[in-house]
């Protein structure tokens, strides 16, 4: 009796270590898979990082460029260049300017309704 238990024991404990080593082997790649994954994660952040640095490189040139325009910006000029041109082209300066006011005030009359 003592050695059928001794062997059902042996018996346990081989079938013991087996599930065990099947685990631990089970783990091994799962842990493999799952750090696989990760590196695929971080390149992936890498490559979105880089894209939006590009976009907001650019973003930023554009900015600085409007900053420059409003530095050199003069409204006496710019006035001065309306009153030539409409001198020059007096029929299409009125239609501009009839056009212009009807957009204004369809956009003034839209808005007030909201």
């Amino acid at each position: 009796m003592r050695t059928d238990l001794t062997e059902k024991l042996q018996g346990t404990l081989e079938q013991v270590g087996a599930l065990s080593r099947t685990a631990g082997k089970k783990l091994d790649h799962a842990r493999h898979g799952t750090a696989d994954v990760l590196k695929g994660s971080a390149a992936s952040v890498r490559e979105a990082g880089e894209t939006i640095e590009h976009f907001a490189g650019k973003a930023a040139g554009k900015l600085e460029n409007c900053a420059k325009y409003v530095r050199k910006f003069d409204s006496k000029h710019m006035m001065a260049e309306i009153r030539q041109a409409a001198r020059r082209n007096p029929a299409s300066f009125i239609a501009c300017a009839a056009a212009f006011g009807l957009i204004c005030g369809l956009a003034l009359r839209r808005h007030s309704r909201a």
